[in-house]
């Protein structure tokens, strides 16, 4: 078995802040912008997922982009996120890590309760008017009641969700760190990166399909509620604590991710194992064999994905105005995206465009619109302050960015 403390080729961690890593968890909210415009055309519908209007025109390639990718975009993550919170506390300090939090995940999500929130339900509800599933005087009453189904879930968090959660693991990880703050180098605490192959993903399969094998709802529903789910918290708690324990012991970690393409490889397979294990599931017809696989499958995806793509990212340590400047705006464009994809999906349903297209259509315009915006009026504002960290005005937009922004502000 190889010895993975000096394997060939081996990669090294880079000092400081990976714009590569900010850029992956950029990828992984721009790929929920993507899912969210899929949703419209999807055979397969999520339970509990209400949507504005849902389009006469379906297609399995919908199906694959939403439930191919929702195996591993929120597995990754949060697994980025546990990494990076483990990368502030050690680089700040706890005071500065507090204060870091507040104003990256409380503040924007209090300021979007009362701005975003409200554009989601104007959107919502004209969808349902047009569809026949309210009347417009139901819409604009608060005391009279919508049908039953959107009466249990139109009042939810919608996409905001994923900040309530990411409070909760990092105030419960603040607490833990001060109490234990251990320390800076653990790596004896941490064996599981020396397993020496590019199985190595597989041990952290087991717990994370032991709990999906229990309830595939973290996968397959949606919760909508302000009060945080217990099994989502627990699933994707998980892959948060995991990418905190790999950057406390990252010397290791880097050995552990060497193989990053055989890694994708593996993510592709159990990906199309998910896929075909899912009608089942979704429809409550899947026996104790269908659900051991459909667990074992969308777990494995998520560990070999994360650690495919952390791998590349590492392997190459890319470093580049564009992507430093396409992370700071994804964090504004996911905010943002959830009433402009509903606003275009309800614009785009009167047309006999086949789905995909409409999909493509909706993505884009979400998008330039979100990009466009961000340029003109967040990034160097108090907004942008309060998401990424000020930024210094002297430094210039990549070109290639810079002529979609100003595309954006003359067609507006």
């Amino acid at each position: 078995m190889a010895n993975l403390e000096t394997p060939p080729n081996s990669m090294t961690f880079p000092s400081g802040r990976l714009a590569g890593l900010d850029a992956l968890r950029g990828g992984a909210m721009l790929l929920g912008i993507l899912l969210h415009a899929a949703m419209a055309y999807m055979p397969t519908r999520i339970p509990h997922m209400l949507w504005p209007v849902l389009d006469d025109q379906t297609t399995w390639v919908c199906d694959v982009v939403y439930w191919g990718a929702h195996t591993f975009r929120l597995p990754l993550f949060f697994f980025l996120s546990g990494f990076l919170t483990e990368q502030l506390f050690q680089a700040r300090g706890a005071r500065a890590f507090l204060d870091q939090r507040v104003r990256r995940l409380a503040i924007p999500y209090v300021a979007s309760l009362g701005t975003v929130l409200p554009m989601v339900f104007v959107v919502w509800s004209l969808g349902w008017i047009i569809a026949g599933r309210c009347t417009l005087e139901e819409a604009l009453h608060p005391l009279i009641p919508f049908e039953p189904e959107l009466e249990a879930n139109y009042f939810n968090p919608a996409h905001l969700w994923f900040l309530i959660d990411l409070m909760i693991f990092n105030a419960v990880y603040f607490f833990l760190r001060l109490e234990w703050p251990g320390a800076a180098d653990t790596e004896h605490s941490c064996r599981i990166w020396r397993a020496g192959t590019w199985l190595t993903p597989l041990a952290l399969t087991a717990p994370a399909a032991m709990l999906l094998w229990g309830s595939t709802s973290p996968v397959t529903e949606f919760h909508n509620s302000f009060l945080p789910h217990s099994g989502r918290l627990l699933y994707y708690g998980l892959y948060f604590s995991v990418g905190a324990m790999a950057y406390r012991t990252r010397e290791s970690f880097v050995g552990a991710i060497q193989h990053s393409t055989a890694h994708l490889i593996g993510a592709v397979v159990a990906i199309g194992v998910s896929l075909m294990t899912l009608e089942p599931v979704i429809t409550g017809t899947a026996g104790l064999w269908t659900r051991c696989a459909f667990a074992w499958s969308v777990t494995s995806a998520a560990w070999f994905s994360i650690f495919g793509l952390m791998g590349a990212v590492i392997r190459h340590q890319a470093d580049s105005p564009r992507l430093r400047y396409l992370a700071d705006s994804s964090y504004w464009m996911f905010l943002i995206h959830f009433p402009v994809v509903g606003l275009a999906h309800i614009a785009l349903r009167p047309l006999t465009w086949v789905p995909e297209l409409k999909m493509l259509v909706a993505f884009g315009i979400t998008v330039l619109l979100g990009f466009g915006s961000y340029f003109a009026f967040v990034r160097h504002t108090i907004i942008g302050h309060y998401l990424h960290g000020r930024r210094d005005r002297s430094t210039s937009v990549p070109a290639s960015l810079d002529a979609v922004s100003t595309g954006v502000r003359r067609a507006a």
